[in-house]
């Protein structure tokens, strides 16, 4: 699981969502995986895919700044209409 946190980039003052992954939660190939995905998602632009703005890591934590989605998330919805 991850934590989302709400942030304002300093920059352009838009709304991003950061997802924060922690390291103790996944074991190595969890982890080599995260990195490979994370490295594939910044390289696409695209309308229908979230768009991941900055990346970072440290020794416990993976740190993802994406665009922020209204609305909820599509398994809160599928859950909705059952």
């Amino acid at each position: 699981m991850c934590e989302i946190r709400p942030a304002i980039e300093r920059a352009t003052g838009e709304m991003r969502t950061v997802k924060v992954f922690r390291k103790i939660d996944m074991n190595e190939k969890i982890i080599t995986t995260m990195r490979r995905e994370i490295e594939i998602l910044s390289g696409l632009d695209h309308c229908n895919i979230t768009k991941v703005h900055a990346v970072y890591e440290d020794e416990l934590r993976f740190y993802l700044v994406i665009d922020t989605i209204k609305g909820g998330s599509l398994f809160e919805k599928l859950i909705k209409q059952g």
